[in-house]
């Protein structure tokens, strides 16, 4: 799990290689203890850190979520699971395999209508990638297009965004918590990044 605030940098703690017995390292009778490191996100992982999801969005100063996610993770139970500790979530499960900007539009739509002051992905590569972008748009003027690396999309743009939450499966790309995204547009064959 990553949370982010704009470029808000926190404070550091021990990389993950420097876990002790104590800490439930490999090889340790102890079950894995939660454990963060700030680079350049806080990022929390571990057993149980599902649990601190609450505490982060009021740390973060969110009070209304939106929560982006695909109709697999809610019908699964998994996201019930994960958003049952906040108090005011706002679902948006209608993100596609491979997001399109429409699914993009519809997501910030609904970030706008219920006034929604952050955002929390739970799954995998595709609801990761659609809160990105409608986090970017959120605070960000014109088309997603606008904002394609590469054709200089971010050079003019100031990195502030509200704050997110993503909570990646465990494994494939989506686990690996990073500031880019991708969307596809309309047509499958063009693909974006920002």
């Amino acid at each position: 799990m990553v949370a982010s605030h704009g470029t808000a940098a926190g404070k550091r703690s021990d990389p993950p290689h420097l876990l002790t017995p104590e800490r439930g390292s490999v090889g340790s009778s102890n079950p894995a203890s939660a454990a963060s490191f700030t680079f350049p996100n806080r990022v929390l992982f571990g057993c149980g850190t599902r649990a601190s999801l609450a505490a982060e969005l009021a740390r973060l100063g969110v009070s209304r979520p939106l929560v982006v996610t695909d109709h697999g993770l809610v019908a699964s139970g998994l996201v019930a699971e994960v958003i049952a500790p906040i108090e005011r979530p706002v679902l948006f499960h209608d993100v596609q395999a491979n997001p399109t900007e429409e699914d993009v539009l519809a997501g910030l739509a609904a970030y706008v209508e219920e006034r929604c002051d952050g955002l929390v992905a739970v799954g995998g590569g595709s609801p990761i990638d659609a809160a990105k972008a409608i986090r970017l748009m959120a605070t960000h003027p014109g088309r997603l297009a606008d904002y394609d690396l590469t054709q200089g999309g971010l050079s003019g743009s100031p990195p502030i965004s509200p704050p997110w939450w993503p909570s990646p499966r465990p494994r494939g790309p989506a686990a690996r918590p990073g500031g880019a995204r991708s969307s596809s547009s309309p047509r499958p064959a063009a693909r974006r990044s920002s």
